[in-house]
């Protein structure tokens, strides 16, 4: 089982819907219980917990396999370097209890370099804490997450100038998506080497990008022209006090010197360099989305969640129809079948003439305009074990309402499936 620390974040979530795609268990560790349901929807098995306490953070995680772990910086914190150093203290504290057979710690560009980078340094002392502990480790080093631009949307709107902290304008740097993130993390959580005792991971995008770049993109999504332009050095603590407390806007002064002066990039000759696959202007859509847009985001994302949450067990099997289903749903299996409301579905899902016991989904492909959304895939019928007893490969069309499916109608070979069932019945 793997226990994902900070879940609900945009990091956190990406690993867990990764994981969960996978078909492996996940628990799903969040302070905030109203940000519960789409972990829940998913299929995670979901634990309160605050990071600065380590008693209850310590039995969150126990008997976990792996725990990710993060240590988010408190923006409004008025002791900001004290108030990491508590829940760095504290995770520490929870893993030694727990003995997890692994820890994958997300940290920072930067980390490497030690006191006088701002944030980085932080997240040095992080690293340093962890190699304390005897287990296995992973520090999966995030450089800076492309979403951070939309703070300065609303701005960019109303004057077109985008303000920039990055020393010139024009110099590239690294960044990434923060969903890039999460899934580089699963896959290094589900491909880890427990023999090895410490592993680094550098992670940035497919290409680096400067200020100019990021208000090219901003242009683009706009509809207008953007510049960007070089916050005087003398405007930078101002202007980041309008956000983040006095303690919190020296780290980040003293992380954009460092940057200015090139040093926030990856540790030389040292472990290895991974690749996200979202470029800048798709990280920056949702910041600006239109309302169609917005519509077919959500319809895509809970078509997404649906597919996730139809295993790897029995009970998040037939907890999926209450979940999406309701007393309208209409279930089209084309040429063989047509159901109405929930009741209906879970009647000819347990009349399947093949006996199994959950779905894995593989080859997912989305697509889609406003609420409709077409998915192509591999739906494997599981045993308890996980032995697939039969594999379909068809193509679903779906009209989302709120967060229900309201029709669905699936396409696929029926001869071939028809066939398939009789093999594996005779």
């Amino acid at each position: 089982m793997f226990a994902i620390i900070g879940a609900a974040g945009k990091v956190g979530y990406s690993t867990s819907l990764k994981l969960r795609e996978a078909g492996v268990p996940v628990r799903a560790i969040l302070r905030d219980a109203t940000k519960a349901g789409p972990l829940r929807s998913i299929g995670c098995e979901v634990v309160l917990a605050d990071l600065q306490d380590p008693a209850s953070l310590g039995r969150a995680i126990a008997n976990a396999h792996a725990v990710q772990v993060i240590c988010p910086p408190a923006p409004q914190a008025e002791d900001a370097v004290g108030d990491m150093r508590l829940s760095i203290d504290s995770l520490a504290t929870a893993l030694e209890q727990a003995r997890p057979k692994l820890v994958l710690a997300i940290s920072d560009y930067g980390a490497h370099l030690g006191e006088g980078v701002g944030m980085p340094s932080m997240f040095h002392l992080f690293e340093q804490r962890l190699r304390q502990l005897d287990m296995p480790k992973v520090f999966l080093r995030s450089a800076e997450h492309m979403e951070g631009w939309g703070l300065l949307i609303p701005a960019v709107i109303a004057t077109g100038v985008l303000p920039s902290l990055h020393h010139p304008v024009d110099r590239a740097f690294p960044t990434i998506a923060a969903r890039d993130v999460g899934q580089i993390a699963a896959d290094l959580l589900l491909r880890a080497n427990v023999n090895v005792r410490e592993h680094i991971v550098h992670a940035e995008g497919a290409r680096r990008y400067a200020a100019t770049d990021v208000a090219a993109a901003l242009s683009q999504l706009l509809g207008r022209t953007v510049i960007a332009q070089a916050l005087p050095r003398s405007e930078w603590r101002e202007s980041l006090r309008r956000a983040v407390s006095a303690s919190t806007a020296s780290l980040l002064v003293e992380l954009y010197e460092a940057q200015s002066r090139g040093l926030i990039d990856v540790e030389p000759n040292r472990g290895e360099l991974r690749h996200g696959v979202t470029e800048l202007i798709e990280a920056l859509r949702p910041f600006v989305i239109r309302p169609a847009e917005d519509e077919t985001a959500r319809a895509l994302a809970l078509v997404r969640e649906y597919f996730a949450s139809v295993g790897p067990t029995a009970e998040q099997f037939w907890r999926s129809f209450d979940t999406y289903f309701d007393e309208a749903t209409v279930w089209e299996n084309v040429g063989l079948s047509r159901t109405v409301g929930r009741d209906e579905a879970v009647r000819f899902a347990r009349a399947f003439p093949v006996s199994f016991d959950h779905m894995r989904i593989e080859d997912l492909v989305l697509s889609g305009a406003g609420n409709r959304i077409h998915a192509e895939r591999l739906d494997h019928f599981c045993t308890r074990g996980g032995t697939i007893v039969l594999t379909v490969r068809a193509l679903g069309v779906f009209e989302i309402k709120g967060r229900k499916i309201a029709h669905w109608r699936d396409f696929f070979d029926t001869a071939g499936l028809l066939g398939a069932v009789g093999k594996q019945t005779a």
